[in-house]
């Protein structure tokens, strides 16, 4: 089989040369070596903790003797449009193993309504070697085949393991999209086809898979080579665009991947540093700086060991260990036959917890080490379970704590980076701990606090959703906090953290252990390139306020330094950061304290101190500007942003003369011409609101229509709002109709109308 595949390889990709040379050579690639110009492409991301991880994998073709490789625009590029900051190339040295990562590439030209890229092999491997003289295929084909010709694609397909892979099939017609001549094809594509090599029965290269038709898994589509061809022409002798930092980490990634599938054997980079053998037929499926994961089939089942070192900025001691114990614990009433007990492992002394979940036995073992832990887990079938564990213990007794090796990381006062170019400092018990952990992709790093383990301060780098490009920072703020309604506490629309502009909010939710109430501030800068940093703050609601202080500390020692943001209107340097403490002081646990938050976080209720005093009474002139700026709120389509905005379209009146203030008497007037209040010489701002006043105003700002007695007979003006009032649900409980309004009844009266009649659900 090896022979006839090796054959087939000359036949259609003329190589000159064919080795069965073992994958693990050493020193540097040479062009015999290399038995493929079909290749496996990695696209990599550059991640906010300064890794690489990988996006997605596809094929390509090499194209050109110096590495030029042709693969698809969608391949290059991630969900937002963006060219991604590192991309692996893989080739083939054996037909019986998968290929070996040993070169990175940079961009050369890419074009979206082709759906064609080009890369260039950077001019070093990731050993630093020069790069061999690549095989590769003339894309030349300058004419379309027939309906019927026949068809081969090589590539990497997901169904098709980590071999290259052939599948055949016809050319069926010609589809245009986007003014492109796509050839159908039934030959099976997949993911991980795209982007790779199409021939003909002559060995001609004449297109590139570009994707399927989501509803027929059996009809593909390839980009022709004639179509390609005037585009390639024009961009092929462009210079490469290279991430010189993105490539470093690559190259440091691969490194360890290739020595590992080289020797059978892990060696860790962080502290504690450990070995572990890796035995055949067992295999390394993933390798960062904090995780190693093998996999291995036993008896018919997948068997997975997962082996992590988590790094804390101080000594795990007992208290550490007793609330890490108490959170991987919390759930345990879910399983049978849970049991945790003292262990060893291989001079790690720590716990091993076992549990059942079904038909699967879970393991996983816990060790402080120093300022980490180790940590290792697997899970069995429970009929299978002598065989897999057997086999699980035997490759665990490989593992090999590297003696005399510490490169444990000094506690943290102050942290920098530059992808992205941020700084700041440490406050009070605050201690900083960087993220390692690609899977953690966006989380740039923690503070923690060995005095209060709930503390949760954290910060990301992340990209900003499509849905909010367009929008103004009070917009974003709106459509971020709808979904958190009535838990809101507090927002903010104005946030500047070293001339980054932003925004900030502070909610309350369930959290996962023992359901017990947190508190968690978000801050969101906007920078460049539709990307944001987020600053979380998040504690139990008991510990949060004695923490907020250093919180605020720690943002206001953020420094950004990075590529100038097109929101950014303050000078660098300029701070404006919220106190983030509850909108008003004395309403914690009060009967309305989420309708009167909820108001007072879109400036509905807006009073002058840090307190709302709910048991007061409402006066007529508060009542009535909260009721107008409540009526703006709801109809934007009123060109009408403020309450001076309403009040400015009515004509200036003399009417109330018990008003000094012209502008307040001019927002009456406006009032007294929409039916909200009655006319007269005396409005008595400072007097009490009857719950029947309240109603008026507010049926009478909605403009709802009302009951009318259908029979000539005198009622009360106020019969028709009362039973409005009750038709929506909306009057306070026990509150009579001529009951004077305390501020706290009143917030829920509008909170009501707001939501029910204005049909803002966002409130």
């Amino acid at each position: 089989m090896k022979k006839i595949l090796s054959l087939l390889l000359i036949g259609f990709f003329g190589v000159l040369f064919v080795s069965t040379h073992s994958a693990h050579a050493t020193g540097p690639i040479t062009t015999s070596q290399i038995l493929s110009p079909t290749v496996k492409i990695f696209s990599l991301r550059l991640t906010a903790n300064n890794n690489v991880s990988s996006q997605s994998l596809a094929s390509g073709t090499l194209i050109s003797a110096d590495g030029k490789v042709m693969t698809n625009d969608h391949v290059v590029k991630n969900e937002y449009d963006e060219i991604q900051e590192a991309f692996q190339i893989c080739v083939v040295l054996n037909l019986q193993e998968k290929p070996q990562c040993l070169f990175t590439a940079s961009l050369i030209s890419t074009s979206k309504s082709l759906d064609i890229a080009v890369l260039q092999i950077n001019p070093q491997d990731i050993y630093g070697n020069p790069i061999p003289t690549f095989p590769f295929l003339k894309a030349d084909t300058d004419y379309l085949p027939a309906e019927g010709d026949k068809l081969k694609v090589w590539g990497y397909p997901g169904i098709g393991g980590d071999t290259i892979t052939l599948t055949e099939g016809t050319v069926g017609g010609y589809d245009e999209r986007e003014g492109i001549k796509q050839m159908k094809t039934d030959a099976n594509i997949s993911p991980g086809n795209s982007g790779g090599t199409v021939i003909d029965s002559q060995g001609n290269f004449i297109g590139v898979p570009s994707y399927l038709r989501s509803n027929y898994t059996s009809l593909g589509f390839v980009v022709p080579m004639a179509e390609i061809l005037p585009w390639l022409t024009l961009h092929i002798d462009n210079a490469p665009d290279v991430n010189e930092f993105a490539r470093l980490l690559t190259n440091e990634s691969a490194q360890v991947e290739v020595e590992t599938d080289k020797s059978l054997r892990y060696h860790s980079t962080l502290f504690p540093q450990y070995r572990i053998d890796i035995p055949k037929p067992w295999k390394t499926i993933f390798i960062n700086r904090n995780n190693f994961v093998a996999l291995n089939t036993v008896e018919g089942q997948d068997l997975y060991i997962v082996i992590t070192v988590n790094n804390m900025p101080f000594e795990v001691d007992q208290k550490v260990m007793d609330f890490l114990l108490g959170k991987m614990e919390k759930d345990q009433h879910e399983y049978t036959n849970y049991k945790r007990e003292k262990a060893s492992f291989k001079g790690l002394d720590g716990f091993l917890i076992q549990y059942d979940e079904g038909q699967v036995r879970h393991y996983q073992f816990i060790a402080p080490k120093e300022n980490t832990t180790v940590t290792y887990r697997y899970r069995v079938i429970l009929e299978n379970r002598d065989v897999m564990e057997q086999a699980a213990l035997d490759f665990l007794e490989t593992f090999e704590l590297m003696d005399g090796v510490n490169n444990t990381l000094p506690m943290l006062r102050e942290y920098s980076q530059s992808h992205p170019n941020i700084s700041l400092k440490a406050f009070d018990d605050f201690l900083i701990n960087p993220v390692f952990d690609s899977q953690y992709e966006e989380e740039i790093v923690r503070l923690e606090n060995p005095k209060s383990f709930e503390q949760n301060f954290r910060i990301f780098e992340k990209h900003l959703s499509k849905d909010y490009w367009d929008l103004s920072i009070p917009e974003i703020l709106e459509e971020e906090t709808k979904e958190i309604g009535t838990r809101l506490v507090n927002s903010f629309d104005d946030v500047v953290i070293d001339g980054l502009e932003g925004y900030a909010y502070t909610y309350t939710y369930q959290g996962d252990d023992f359901n017990q109430l947190r508190k968690r501030t978000v801050v969101v800068l906007l920078t460049a390139n539709h990307r944001y940093l987020e600053v979380q703050y998040d504690d139990l609601v008991k510990n949060y306020e004695q923490n907020i202080e250093t919180t605020l500390k720690v943002l206001k020692s953020i420094q950004y330094d990075g590529q100038d943001p097109p929101r950014r209107t303050e000078q660098k340097g300029v701070y404006r950061v919220p106190h983030f403490k509850p909108l008003f002081e004395d309403i914690e646990n009060h009967l309305y304290e989420r309708e009167i938050n909820a108001l007072a976080s879109k400036n509905l209720l807006s009073p002058e101190t840090d307190l709302f005093l709910p048991e007061e009474k409402i006066t007529r002139l508060e009542a009535l500007k909260a009721i107008v700026d409540a009526k703006i709120f709801v109809e934007k389509g009123r060109n009408l942003n403020t309450t001076q905005d309403a009040i400015d379209v009515s004509p200036v009146y003399s009417t109330f003369t018990d008003l000094p203030d012209g502008g307040a008497n001019q927002m009456l007037q406006f009032a007294v011409e929409k039916g909200i209040v009655g006319s007269g010489k005396l409005f008595h701002p400072e007097g009490a609101v009857h719950l029947t006043d309240a109603l008026r105003m507010l049926c009478e700002t909605f403009e709802l229509p009302m009951w009318k007695p259908p029979y000539e007979i005198e009622i009360p003006w106020f019969v028709p709002y009362i039973y409005k009032g009750i038709e929506l649900d909306v009057i306070p409980v026990n509150v009579k109709f001529y009951d004077q309004l305390t501020r706290g009844q009143f917030a829920h009266l509008l909170y009501k109308f707001v939501k029910i009649v204005g049909e803002r659900e966002d409130l």
